[in-house]
């Protein structure tokens, strides 16, 4: 291995530990109050090299983010399984997607909130494509549905991931702010989205 390899391996490695230990703070009952700061010191670093890493909070947060897309999309290409029609692998997909909320409930809120903000700049690019990996496995299952004819084919495949997604978004915005309506509802959340999925599948899947 040259320098430049080993290099970039410790630089790897040093972001890595850098967002594990984030996690470890912000995702803390009270990780709200959490400082880049607080990150320095529990990664043993200056905090100068810490801003060689991520410019604010915010990055770190942004990050973690993408860390959550990356755990989902390996999460939902898991329960893919040949043999099953698209419309089937669909349906997986949306319980893998109420899972993956379930289980790692401090990814999905930052996913949701990034995804709901204003786009993120991230080395001076508009980052608005957080959900694209996850999107991407979307947009696969859809074509597979449309080639075995059990999704309608009369809308592209990326104009149905927008549907889909555009419409889940609408109704997870309840996570963020469940005062407004399923607490007073009293209803069960992933009951709802499970229940959504289901209606919005009826008008895209053929029967």
């Amino acid at each position: 291995m040259g320098i430049a390899e080993r290099k970039e391996k410790e630089k790897r490695q040093r972001r890595k530990a850098i967002l594990n230990a984030a996690e470890k703070i912000f995702f803390a009952g009270n990780g709200d109050t959490g400082t880049m700061d607080d990150v320095a010191a529990k990664v043993q670093l200056s905090k100068g090299t810490l801003y060689l890493y991520f410019r604010n909070k915010t990055d770190i947060l942004y990050a973690l983010a993408e860390k959550g897309v990356d755990i989902l999309a390996d999460k939902l290409k898991g329960v893919l399984i040949a043999g099953l029609t698209g419309k089937e692998q669909l349906s997986d997909l949306g319980d893998e997607f109420v899972r993956f909320a379930e289980d790692y409930p401090r990814h999905f809120e930052l996913i949701l909130g990034f995804e709901l903000a204003e786009p993120h700049i991230k080395d001076g690019e508009d980052s608005s494509q957080l959900m694209e990996p996850a999107l991407r496995v979307l947009r696969d299952v859809i074509l597979i549905g449309q080639k075995d004819g059990s999704i309608r084919h009369d809308f592209s495949e990326q104009e149905i991931v927008i549907i889909l997604w555009s419409q889940m978004l609408g109704l997870l915005q309840n996570i963020l702010w469940p005062e407004r309506y399923i607490s007073q509802y009293h209803v069960d959340l992933p009951r709802v989205i499970k229940g959504h999925y289901r209606i919005v599948m009826k008008g895209i899947a053929i029967s």
